[in-house]
């Protein structure tokens, strides 16, 4: 069934005074009206708002995705992700200059100059070699593909970090005309980075008919919470189940903040920790509110502790309010946030070792990751060696990487931990190194050892041979420190 049949207007839409019960029309009126129709986007929502989902599970990287207005158009609103949204939002470009359009033309690569000067942090030569990567791996689809899949590899498939490499490339956005480098099951669509690349200009609430012709109108919207009495308020909290959008509502237009912060305590049944940080910081004093989330709610998460110990002015007196039996609520990806705030060595006290050894590898990785100097010292001996030996090879590959004082890490780390490696770690690594200096490839392999530098295998060296922009030299370092007895290396060194 086509999407347009499934659902009725609640209302008319007005466009510049005009009104319109079809929504395809009213599309149609905006394209043939604006001055620059071809930068005009749309974006289906659940929510009366278009934003950046921190919680998208796509492999894509995090940003806010559209279909170009005129595509929405051609296909008469009977586009993928339409049929189950609540809003249908038309938006244009705040910068189209900075917007990149993907086409078929694939011999004319684009973006490749704008890396190199992105990340000259990284080297030519470990950017060179993503590049060589991703054209063995990967068929390409536009004028794009290398841009985009080697922001992707940079960033080791993270959607946070892919769309900050993005950024980092001066993009604000992509818009893919049919070639599905973004994604092959929607090859037409497009995504900006960031929410300011946008600017709404007309906002659809629309009602939707399931598939069994049931009606599902649009919630209605809140009144204007300065018109309702006391009573009106605590009605409305305790009957309504607030969406994201209404709670932020109520807040960001009530007059008396403190007051409506006290009444959605009292009367809201279910409150997740983003909504408890949300009240905090629209109340005048966060300690004071914080005392009374603790005496209103009875039962509080391991997320609404986390957030209360992390916004506390006090912390010390904070978690002596909460006490153990709440402080002992707390996981792994509540401590890491915790212990990578700048109170640390007084938060690790709070905590207590019984709570930090509940960390992971993953989020031993990410504390350690974000110290430097002497904090990472005084990381290392909260969390003490048995949560740093929870590390992996891919853990302690990042850690090496992601340092300018390799020796200072690799005696936190420990030889144990560094013997975890792979021979596809130990050339990333090395190749690292390179992209600075033979003193510095040279004290990487001290740093490695032996045992390390012998897991090369036939790959490794030669592409560690083929990407150096001196060989010999290369050559000449690997025979120096390769010792292993893997025969197709040894040939290779002896060429």
């Amino acid at each position: 069934m086509n999407f347009k049949s499934w659902f009725i207007l609640s209302e008319t839409i007005t466009v510049k005074d005009q009104e319109f019960r079809d929504p395809l029309n009213a599309l149609k009126h905006i394209q043939a009206t604006h001055p620059n129709p071809e930068n005009l986007v749309v974006t289906f929502t659940a929510i009366d708002k278009v934003g950046i989902n921190p919680k998208s599970t796509y492999s894509t990287p995090f940003g806010i995705y559209f279909y170009p207005l005129d595509y929405v158009i051609h296909k008469e609103m009977d586009v993928e992700f339409a049929g189950d949204q609540h809003y249908i939002n038309v938006c244009e470009f705040t910068r189209p200059e900075k917007i990149l359009h993907m086409t078929s033309d694939i011999n004319n690569q684009k973006g490749i100059v704008e890396l190199f000067y992105a990340f000259p942090e990284i080297g030519s030569q470990k950017i060179e070699m993503s590049l060589y990567i991703v054209s063995d791996k990967y068929s390409f689809r536009s004028n794009y593909s290398k841009l985009w899949l080697v922001t992707r590899e940079m960033a080791e498939n993270k959607p946070v970090l892919w769309n900050a490499n993005l950024r980092k490339c001066g993009i604000d956005g992509f818009v893919d005309h049919g070639t599905g480098t973004i994604h092959i099951n929607e090859p037409t669509q497009g995504v900006v980075f960031t929410a300011n690349s946008l600017k709404r200009i007309l906002v659809i609430p629309q009602r939707l008919f399931t598939k069994q012709g049931e009606s599902m109108p649009v919630r209605k919207p809140l009144p204007d919470p300065n018109k309702l009495s006391v009573e009106q308020l605590e009605k409305l909290l305790k009957t309504r189940n607030l969406s994201d959008d209404d709670f932020h509502y109520l807040l960001d237009n009530t007059r008396n903040k403190d007051e409506m912060a006290k009444l959605i305590v009292q009367h809201v049944k279910e409150l997740s920790g983003d909504n408890i940080s949300a009240l905090l910081y629209n109340t005048s004093n966060i300690d004071e509110m914080a005392r009374f989330i603790i005496e209103h709610i009875k039962e509080l998460s391991g997320d609404i502790i986390s957030v209360l110990l992390l916004t506390a002015y006090d912390k010390v007196e904070m978690a002596r309010i909460l006490g153990s039996n709440n402080i002992n609520k707390l996981n792994g990806g509540h401590l890491k946030k915790l212990l990578d705030d700048p109170s640390n060595g007084e938060m690790a006290e709070i905590l207590g070792p019984d709570n930090i050894n509940k960390l992971t590898g993953d989020d031993v990785k990410y504390v350690m990751s974000s110290m430097h100097g002497i904090n990472i010292e005084k990381m290392a001996r909260i969390l003490g060696p048995d949560n740093i030996n929870k590390l992996s090879g891919d853990d302690v590959k990042n850690l090496m990487d992601g340092t300018n004082n390799t020796d200072e890490i690799a005696r936190i780390l420990g030889p144990n931990n560094i013997n975890k490696l792979s021979g596809d770690h130990v050339a990333h690594l090395l190749v690292l190194g390179d992209t600075i200096s033979i003193n510095r490839i040279e004290k990487m392999a001290r740093i490695l050892g032996p045992d390390n530098i012998n897991k090369l295998n036939y790959e490794n060296v030669y592409n560690l041979l083929y990407y150096t922009p001196n060989k010999n030299q290369m050559r000449q370092f690997l025979r120096k420190y390769y010792t292993g007895t893997n025969q197709e290396v040894i040939s290779l060194l002896k060429q």
